[in-house]
């Protein structure tokens, strides 16, 4: 079960690591276009709603992560179920960001690594 271990903390990486870049390199060059659409009157609840959407991408990895954890414990009745089910959600995560920036964001290759172990990792 190391894989699944290997695939919670990947997980875990790809979470932090995506709310802490869109708070440190998108949000404020973002949030400073003077074009963003006032949703409800407020380009104040625009931003909340940007950054709320934004880090809901985070919190459902983190949800993931809990369930692989769970998964490599043994504690979950189906892992071979749940596991497989995460493995193809991130990966079709993963297809989808390769192939709509090309291959240039570089969290395509932890999303490959996490279908991949949570694929294998269970027998």
């Amino acid at each position: 079960m190391i894989f699944v271990y290997v695939a919670a903390i990947a997980t875990v990486v790809i979470g932090v690591t995506h709310s802490v870049l869109g708070e440190r390199l998108i949000f404020p060059r973002l949030f400073r276009a003077e074009n963003l659409p006032r949703l409800r009157g407020s380009v104040d609840f625009t931003r909340s709603i940007l950054r709320w959407a934004w880090h809901l991408t985070s919190l459902a990895w983190f949800g993931f992560a809990y369930l692989l954890f769970l998964i490599a414990a043994g504690k979950t009745p189906g892992a071979i179920e749940l596991s497989r089910i995460i493995a193809v959600v991130f990966g079709l995560t993963c297809i989808i960001a390769f192939a709509t920036t090309r291959g240039r964001h570089v969290a395509w290759p932890l999303l490959a690594l996490v279908a991949l172990a949570s694929w294998f990792g269970v027998r």
